[in-house]
């Protein structure tokens, strides 16, 4: 995937899911993977955090807000309270690797499609218990000439 990115889709958390939800996104504070942080020479990296967000996601007060500092735009269903995940355009980070602790939390069916600036496609999707990614590619025919209008002569 890209650099940039843009998503757009419908990842839905029901409103009774926020607490847990949110429990399980600050636990990744542990997460040894993070690609941000700061390194020493000789030391080598001395503190770690996710890209673009804060290096304790204890400082993060809420589900959606989370959502939000990772890039996402989001909104709070009114008919439901559910929190829904509908839209992203930034610098990609290590948005899959909260997609997945989230993954119990959301409702069964959400999904989500990324398109990078190198033309590369992704979909999220998940099924109230797992996380899975698929990647896609735009495919054309050959083309065909059309010829519905006749020239006309001057």
């Amino acid at each position: 995937m890209g650099y940039y990115v843009e998503g757009h889709g419908s990842i839905r958390i029901k409103a009774e899911n926020f607490e847990p939800c949110y429990k399980a996104l600050v636990a990744l504070n542990d997460y040894q993977g993070k690609r941000g942080g700061t390194w020493s020479p000789g030391e080598g990296q001395v503190a770690s955090w996710f890209s673009w967000m804060p290096q304790d996601l204890n400082t993060i007060p809420d589900t959606k807000s989370m959502w939000q500092e990772l890039g996402f735009e989001t909104m709070i269903d009114d008919v439901n309270g559910d929190l829904v995940i509908f839209a992203y355009d930034n610098k990609t980070g290590q948005e899959e690797i909260f997609a997945e602790a989230a993954a119990p939390f959301v409702v069964p069916g959400s999904e989500f499609y990324w398109t990078g600036e190198d033309g590369l496609m992704y979909q999220w999707s998940f099924d109230g218990v797992a996380f899975y990614v698929a990647e896609g590619y735009t495919s054309y025919g050959a083309p065909v000439p059309q010829q519905r209008l006749t020239a006309q002569k001057v």
